[in-house]
């Protein structure tokens, strides 16, 4: 019976030390860091910030995100695109909708695979989605670094199976080697 009264004394100080909890409108929110890249992704960290990246400090970059090598792989009922970026890529701005061959969008539910450190990305392509031209081109368009900056659209001509093409240091010219 005693411990009855007591827990009832307990939760009668409780709501008379509180008066807020009955009170109709709601505290104010706490002061939120507005940095934090997961609740304003519209708003960039300031450049000299380290960010936490899938369990990685990683620190911001002063470059452009960018492409820096495509490399085509034939397999034996599809074609393997291999896309190298300059910068840890966003895994969740990847959708067939933002790449095309041939101006058209990949397959829906096209597997995308990603290296470890999401600086490469392996798109599984069947060989019925080309058409009979052996060269075809690559458009990727919307994808963004895990920083939250944005890519160019970027379109790639004249790709074909077993070759690698990487970009030059200096412009928009890329280099075709054969492996």
């Amino acid at each position: 019976m005693q411990k009855k009264i007591l827990s009832l004394f307990m939760i009668i100080l409780f709501f008379a030390a509180n008066p807020t909890v009955f009170s109709e409108e709601p505290p104010e929110p706490p002061p939120q860091n507005d940095f934090q890249h997961n609740q304003f992704p519209h708003k960039s960290p300031p450049r000299n910030m380290i960010m936490n990246y899938n369990g990685r400090k990683m620190p911001r970059r002063y470059c452009e995100f960018s492409i820096i090598g495509v490399k085509v792989e034939e397999e034996k009922k599809s074609l393997a695109i291999l896309v190298y970026f300059n910068d840890a890529l966003d895994t969740t701005s990847i959708l067939e909708r933002n790449i095309l061959i041939d101006d058209r969008p990949l397959p829906p539910f096209t597997e995308f695979l990603f290296s470890k450190n999401r600086r490469m990305m392996r798109v599984p392509v069947d060989k019925r989605f080309f058409t009979q031209d052996q060269f075809f081109s690559l458009k990727i368009r919307g994808v963004r670094s895990f920083d939250g900056r944005f890519m160019e659209n970027t379109e790639i001509q004249n790709l074909e199976p077993d070759c690698f093409l990487r970009r030059h240091l200096q412009g928009e010219k890329w280099l075709r080697e054969k492996f």
